[in-house]
């Protein structure tokens, strides 16, 4: 079927703790770094993205390249306050732009829905912020929006002239890795196309 108007928004629901964990970190934030920027939450790599040999890779080409996100990051800094919502595999020492937390799942939920902007690609962080009513960016590589995300509510970017091959994630793992071939460029990004990503997120962000 394509009429989905059934189906309801995700739902999540935080505990006064939860919330004043959130306010409390974002305050202090504030007060060491500057209160005038925004409080954004980044998710760049998706679930199946691990490093290999120091090199970030993601076999299903949903998650954002490495140099591209720490470009992106910095740019954005100049505007934002930026958590990295990743696993402790993603925290590099390197990239001083970012706020690192090793938290719970549920402090993520709190974050997210007290930043004010959400930058993801197709993984859970995108379902948290739709379920908190926050608006964002989702990037998107080798999936389709009908699929995974929220058309109607976020911000898609999606490679330029890029044909994806649909994947039937889960269901049949040889036609999946014939896909992810077809797919293996989706967010490979050139400097023009780069930059058209960073100009729709700032955009959207109204920035």
């Amino acid at each position: 079927t394509h009429d989905h108007s059934d189906l309801k928004n995700p739902e999540l629901f935080l505990t006064k703790q939860e919330e004043l964990f959130a306010f409390n970190l974002i305050e202090d934030i504030k007060k060491q770094k500057g209160s005038d920027k925004k409080i954004v939450v980044i998710q760049p790599f998706g679930r199946s993205a691990a490093i290999q040999n120091n090199v970030m890779i993601d076999g299903s080409s949903r998650s954002l390249n490495f140099n591209d996100y720490q470009k992106l990051i910095k740019k954005l800094s100049k505007f934002c306050h930026i958590f990295l919502f990743a696993e402790k595999q993603f925290f590099f020492d390197d990239d001083q732009i970012s706020i690192k937390l090793d938290v719970g799942f549920r402090e993520w939920f709190a974050l997210i829905e007290a930043c004010d902007y959400f930058i993801g690609c197709d993984s859970v962080g995108q379902h948290i912020a739709r379920a908190f009513n926050k608006k964002g960016t989702v990037i998107l590589g080798s999936t389709f929006k009908e699929n995974i995300s929220y058309s109607d509510w976020f911000n898609i970017w999606e490679k330029p002239n890029f044909t994806k091959t649909y994947s039937p994630i889960r269901i049949n793992s040889l036609d999946c890795m014939f896909a992810d071939r077809l797919n293996d460029k989706a967010l490979d990004l050139n400097d023009d196309e780069f930059e058209n990503m960073y100009s729709s997120i700032l955009k959207d962000m109204k920035v």
